[in-house]
């Protein structure tokens, strides 16, 4: 495991989920262009 590097912003988040919320898949197969999906990719679930 890499320790975490605050100057590149980076979090160290406590818990991985094995089976993605069911809003990214979708968001990432509705996406024509990574535009699109940083406009639409959900920020809260």
């Amino acid at each position: 495991m890499c320790p975490r590097r605050p100057q590149f912003s980076e979090v160290d988040y406590p818990v991985l989920y094995d089976v993605p919320h069911p809003m990214v898949p979708a968001a990432l197969k509705a996406a024509p262009d990574r535009p699109h999906l940083w406009r639409t990719l959900p920020t809260e679930l």
